[in-house]
């Protein structure tokens, strides 16, 4: 409900808490596009993450829907909510054209794969969400991994840089209370982004923290 209100008053971008961010938004934030994205392979929207105009005809339309419908602001409601009733059998490429439901993987690259719905390899090549919080190397997740290099340390193969290029966000699904080593890809991230924060590396885009003497 927050998210729907704040973005109709203010506009901007709403991104859930349990999204890590991995590359610059801005491309989306000056996109002349109001956009959520696919829920897994459902023809619905998710709006973990979502982007709204100032006083937008599609948030108004998703605050009157939820207000008909005992305060129901669930994603999978959103597109009930956007549908004109005057018009039959609209499409999702006329849907588009008002709320535009971004691919999934650009802010969820592992849920496809997750739900066994994507058979295509991916950078890495992990199944399930969980498995970024592993500590120990995932079959098949390196290209020509054998035997003697699961023996190597995972720190030495997995680097910032190679968690799946294409998407810029990563959406962990609650796993608050899931801990964080150094050697699973969230250790990674975590460890990269301190190096970041505290000047002591540069970031994707080669920029680096200074900070006076």
């Amino acid at each position: 409900m927050v998210r729907s209100i704040v973005l109709y008053k203010y506009g901007g971008i709403y991104i859930d808490a349990d999204v890590l961010l991995l590359r610059d938004m801005r491309p989306f934030y000056y996109s002349n596009l109001e956009f959520a994205y696919r829920w897994s392979y459902r023809d619905d929207y998710n709006t973990a993450v979502m982007r709204l105009w100032r006083n937008s005809t599609v948030a108004e339309s998703m605050i009157k829907g939820a207000m008909r419908n005992d305060m129901n602001f669930h994603p999978f409601k959103v597109k009930d909510y956007l549908i004109d009733n005057e018009v039959n059998n609209q499409t999702m490429k006329e849907l588009n054209e008002k709320l535009y439901m971004l691919p999934v993987g650009l802010f969820d690259p592992l849920w496809l794969k997750n739900d066994k719905e994507q058979d295509a390899s991916l950078s890495p090549n992990l199944d399930g969400m969980n498995q970024v919080f592993s500590a120990e190397f995932i079959d098949n997740e390196f290209e020509d991994i054998d035997s003697f290099t699961k023996k190597i340390s995972p720190l030495l193969l997995r680097k910032m840089e190679s968690f799946f290029r294409g998407a810029y966000a990563y959406h962990w699904h609650n796993n608050w209370n899931t801990e964080i080593p150094h050697e699973p890809w969230m250790g990674i991230i975590q460890t990269a982004y301190d190096g970041f924060i505290e000047g002591k590396r540069r970031n994707l885009y080669n920029e680096v923290l200074l900070f006076p003497p």
